[in-house]
């Protein structure tokens, strides 16, 4: 989680608090949580996105990119290729793969 990679250490921990809240898994989601805080710089930012997604302050591309977390944590069977083509619209790659991402 905090080798060099294209997505920074704190969007890492971020997804891995996202995927955990989603799962409900409190140990997880408050152990990554904190984490993604830390290196992030703000608690606020990082349980704003967990409770609320679309009203928090994160950026639209990642919001989008935590959107598509988000579908293949909780439907997998519905990801399509229009889903990965979407985020490449944005500017995401699949480069994201070897990151546990699955962008295909």
């Amino acid at each position: 989680m905090h080798e060099p990679a294209p997505l920074s250490s704190g969007l890492r921990e971020l997804i891995a608090a996202y995927t955990s809240y989603l799962n409900q898994c409190e140990f997880c989601t408050k152990s990554h949580a904190a984490i993604s805080s830390e290196l992030l710089g703000s608690e606020d930012l990082v349980w704003s996105v967990l409770h609320d997604l679309e009203g928090s302050s994160l950026p639209e591309n990642e919001k989008a990119l935590l959107r598509f977390v988000a579908k293949v944590t909780k439907d997998l069977p519905s990801v399509h290729a229009t889903d990965t083509e979407a985020l490449r619209a944005i500017g995401w790659s699949d480069f994201l793969r070897p990151y546990g991402l699955g962008i295909i």
